[in-house]
């Protein structure tokens, strides 16, 4: 996954295998690194997974993009585990639809749709079990307790819609705050820690 870094705007253009679309990320990276005569810096999802420790926004403007940015954010973390993904967002905001394309690349063959009845849907079909939530319904802290949140986090990857219900921090957890600027456009903000 090439990434190039444009000097003059602060942008990182991101070109995935998974499609032709060029992502724009914001991040701010030490310049550390040398650049070539045209300002850029040709950075790999390893180097990505090194320096990605502050924000990244992402401006998307339909549902697949939302699910390509979700899809990004998986190829991303795919090797890492456990990895427990916060999602935070008001209802309509798009985060079923980051979580569709996060689950492709993670538990691909897996049918997504929101766990807001069940809670927690599980995705096996990936090399580790994949477990989404949707704390919507939620109301309490023995709520909370009742759905064993504890034992999902020490059996796999954990990706949680409504964050903003959760009782407990979670250390290490990656966050994904997607804001509704219009109806079809949303700003994704990811913050993936140290």
């Amino acid at each position: 996954m090439p990434l190039c870094y444009n000097l003059r705007t602060g942008y990182f253009y991101l070109f995935s295998a998974l499609s032709s679309v060029r992502i724009e990320y914001r991040i701010p990276i030490p310049m550390v690194m040398g650049s070539n005569p045209l300002g850029r810096v040709s950075l790999t999802a390893n180097c990505l997974r090194s320096f990605l420790v502050q924000l990244m926004n992402i401006i998307s403007n339909s549902i697949n993009e939302t699910e390509k940015s979700g899809s990004e954010l998986a190829d991303v973390l795919k090797d890492k585990y456990p990895f427990v993904v916060l999602l935070y967002g008001d209802l309509g905001a798009g985060k079923t639809a980051f979580v569709r394309g996060f689950t492709k690349i993670i538990s691909p063959n897996s049918r997504v749709k929101s766990p807001t009845y069940t809670i927690v849907n599980e995705y096996l079909s990936g090399k580790r079990p994949l477990y989404h939530f949707d704390l919507y319904r939620i109301e309490s802290y023995d709520d909370f307790l009742s759905i064993g949140f504890d034992e999902y986090l020490s059996h796999g990857d954990c990706i949680v819609e409504w964050s903003e219900k959760l009782p407990v921090s979670v250390p290490g957890a990656v966050t994904v705050r997607i804001n509704k600027l219009d109806d079809e456009k949303r700003s994704i903000d990811i913050n993936y820690p140290d």
